[in-house]
């Protein structure tokens, strides 16, 4: 689990995935804390959905919307390519995130200000 910031303030989504800028919604996304397990997350929280060896974190979305996840950026991966990710978005906002794995430390840096 990654908590939320020690000084307790909220981040927008935009701050901490500046692809969204311009979306409108994103800009106005105030994230207070990060999750990769749907079971760990809080109210407020952004999820990270990867795709794992047997399944996808996002066969768990039920899951994290009813923990009070508020936005999702989801790995595209197994049967959850980009189009069906993108059939979620009634639910919460799911952001189809290709090379996410790859991205998550940095997302997470800049959740807590500690990016370069």
């Amino acid at each position: 689990m990654m908590p939320g910031r020690r000084d307790g303030q909220s981040v927008l989504l935009t701050d901490i995935v500046p692809t969204l800028v311009g979306t409108g919604w994103a800009e106005t996304c105030a994230i207070r804390g990060l999750a990769l397990d749907s079971r760990e997350v809080e109210p407020g929280s952004l999820w990270i959905a990867l795709h794992g060896r047997r399944e996808h974190a996002l066969d768990f979305l039920d899951q994290a919307q009813q923990r009070g996840a508020i936005a999702v950026l989801a790995e595209p991966g197994g049967a959850w390519d980009r189009a069906r990710i993108a059939r979620l978005r009634g639910k919460l906002p799911v952001i189809s995130v290709p090379g996410l794995r790859q991205e998550a430390g940095e997302i997470a840096a800049r959740f807590f200000g500690q990016a370069a």
